[in-house]
């Protein structure tokens, strides 16, 4: 069982239901030593390691395997690696995983920070159209 950080898409709980194939419960969480950029010509983001920059996020609980799994498909393996790390929920310290972008494709990101309400807003409900049945 893994906890997962999500930080772009996959926050919005329908969408991480629609590629995980499982609802897990989940709180808001912040993960401080990264930033998050929109991903170039895309409506998603990436995060990449940035002393001093927090990104908040929202942490899925005890993801089993299998569903870890089609998250790392969805994740797409070629910019992106899971790893771990620290998240702080609620001024506590709790251990989870984050896809991060490798950072020889730095270059895929914008310098432009992602919105989360812009994309729940104007971009959310094509996410859940292609997704839904994903698997």
């Amino acid at each position: 069982m893994t906890h997962i950080f999500t930080y772009g898409t996959l926050m919005v709980p329908s969408i991480f239901l629609a590629v995980s194939g499982k609802a897990y419960p989940s709180k808001k969480a912040v993960l401080s030593g990264y930033a998050r950029y929109r991903v170039k010509m895309q409506d998603y983001p990436g995060i990449i390691a940035s002393p001093g920059d927090r990104v908040e996020g929202i942490v899925y609980f005890g993801v089993d395997d299998t569903h870890v799994h089609r998250l790392d498909l969805f994740e797409n393996e070629y910019f992106y690696y899971r790893t771990a790390v620290s998240l702080e929920i609620e001024k506590e310290m709790v251990h989870a995983e984050a896809y991060v972008i490798k950072p020889e494709y730095r270059q895929v990101l914008s310098n432009e920070e992602w919105d989360f309400e812009n994309f729940k807003k104007h971009h959310q409900q094509v996410y859940l159209d292609q997704y839904s049945g994903f698997w």
